[in-house]
């Protein structure tokens, strides 16, 4: 199963991923988290029925948990412009997700908002705040956490940071 669930987050990821992020392309990544639902409930079911050899192999599901989260996180984004909430991971997954997922989760949706950007600033969006805003909270709010493994925010805020000054100085000759 563990494959499956890594297959079906490298699909959705692969959708916001597209340079341009229309309705569709969500729709598509949205379909995505039925499928995700589906094998964290047999996850669950596995959990429910033997507890005893749920533990003993949790941690193999860790890596697709923190990618689940990543791409939970990023569509979550990319609709509402808002962070997902550890509560709303596990109502979505119908599963509980250690915040140590949760937290690294969202570590790894950090390092696809440069990217995003870098692709809105190509498409001629020049307007980066938002996104600076987003992440300056994110890395605030992970500096409480005061874990040195969380720096990775520190780092995605600094580059767009310069992208987003790149952007203003390329738009500003343009005029």
């Amino acid at each position: 199963m563990s494959k499956e669930i890594d297959s079906t987050v490298e699909v959705m990821q692969s959708y916001l991923r597209e340079r341009f992020i229309s309705p569709e392309v969500l729709e598509k990544a949205k379909h995505r988290v039925d499928k995700l639902k589906d094998f964290y409930s047999r996850l669950a079911k596995i959990h429910q029925d033997f507890p005893k050899y749920y533990y003993k192999y949790h941690d193999i599901w860790s890596s697709e948990r923190r990618k689940t989260v990543s791409a939970l996180a990023f569509l979550h984004w990319l609709e509402t412009k808002n962070l997902l909430m550890h509560e709303e991971v596990e109502m979505k997954l119908r599963l509980d997700i250690k915040i140590g997922d949760y937290l690294e989760g969202i570590c790894l949706m950090s390092r696809e908002l440069p990217r995003y950007v870098e692709n809105q600033v190509n498409a001629g969006d020049y307007d980066c705040s938002r996104m600076m805003n987003f992440l300056k909270e994110l890395n605030e709010a992970f500096q409480e956490v005061d874990e040195t493994q969380f720096d990775c925010i520190r780092d995605d805020l600094g580059r767009v940071e310069r992208i987003s000054f790149d952007a203003k100085h390329r738009s500003s000759q343009m005029v």
